[in-house]
C-alpha cells in the first residue's frame, strides 16, 4: 500500500522548478531530474549520458502508454498513484472503475520494463486487490480485458506471475466473456493465452472429457 509521510506530488502538479520534460502521446509532464534519477536507472542514464533532446531537455517515451506513465510519475513523487492526467479534474477511476483496475496491469508492465521493483510490487498488490470485485459485464469491459491480456502476453516474460493470474481471471469469468463474439474471435487467433486458458480449465475441472460413443458401440461405422 501507499507509504505515509512527505509527498512531493505538488511539485509534479505545478511543475515549479522543473528541469526536465517527459512526453508520451499527447501528454507532457514538467518533472525534476533529481526525483526521477533517484528512483529509476533508465532516467539516470538518460540524463547523465546525453540521451535528452538537447535544446528542450525532453525525454519522449514513444512506446509506452500515457496512463501507465502517469502512474509511474505519481509514484516517483508520492509513493502511490491515481492516474490523474495533466489538466484533468477527475481521477480516471471516477469515470470508469474497471478501467482503473485494469490499468494497474499497464503500470505493472511499465515497472517491469524500467526495472522499478517497488512500483511493480505496488501495482501487483493493487491487481490482486481488484481481482475479487472486477466485473466484466459489458462489451466495453470485455474489450478492455482482451487488451490487458494482449499486453501481458506481449510485454512480459513467460515466467512472470501476472500471466497465470490473468488466465485465472478469465477462467473464473469464462461464461460472461463468451457472451461477446469478440472474445471468441480473440481465442480463435490461436494465441498462447487460449492454450493456457484451456489448460487451467481442464486442471480446475471446468472442462471434462466425455466420449460421444457408448461403451457398447466402439466399432467404426462402414
Amino acid at each position: 500500500m501507499a507509504p505515509t509521510g512527505l509527498s512531493l506530488l505538488p511539485a509534479l502538479t505545478s511543475g515549479k522548478f522543473s528541469d526536465l520534460t517527459i512526453r508520451c502521446g499527447e501528454y507532457a509532464w514538467k518533472v525534476h531530474k533529481v526525483v526521477l534519477c533517484t528512483h529509476c536507472k533508465f532516467f539516470d542514464n538518460a540524463c547523465s549520458n546525453g540521451f535528452l533532446e538537447a535544446e528542450t531537455s525532453t525525454i519522449t517515451l514513444n512506446h509506452d502508454r500515457p496512463i501507465a506513465v502517469t502512474g509511474m510519475l505519481e509514484w516517483f513523487y508520492s509513493g502511490d498513484y491515481t492516474y490523474t492526467y495533466p489538466g484533468d479534474e477527475n481521477d480516471v477511476a471516477t469515470a470508469n472503475e474497471n478501467l482503473y483496475k485494469l490499468s494497474n496491469v499497464q503500470v505493472y508492465i511499465l515497472a517491469e520494463k524500467y526495472a522499478i521493483d517497488k512500483l511493480k510490487e505496488l501495482a501487483w498488490d493493487y491487481i490482486q486487490e481488484a481481482h475479487s470485485d472486477l466485473t466484466i459485464d459489458s462489451e466495453e469491459d470485455t474489450v478492455k480485458f482482451m487488451e490487458t491480456v494482449s499486453m501481458a502476453y506481449e510485454d512480459l516474460p513467460d515466467t512472470d506471475h501476472l500471466r497465470p493470474f490473468i488466465v485465472e481471471i478469465a477462467v473464473d469469468r469464462v461464461k460472461t466473456l463468451f457472451r461477446y463474439a469478440q472474445f471468441e474471435e480473440f481465442l480463435r487467433d490461436g494465441s498462447e493465452f487460449a492454450v493456457d486458458m484451456l489448460r487451467l480449465s481442464v486442471q480446475s475441472g471446468q472442462v471434462e472429457h466425455r466420449s460421444t460413443i457408448s461403451s457398447g458401440d466402439r466399432r467404426p461405422r462402414a
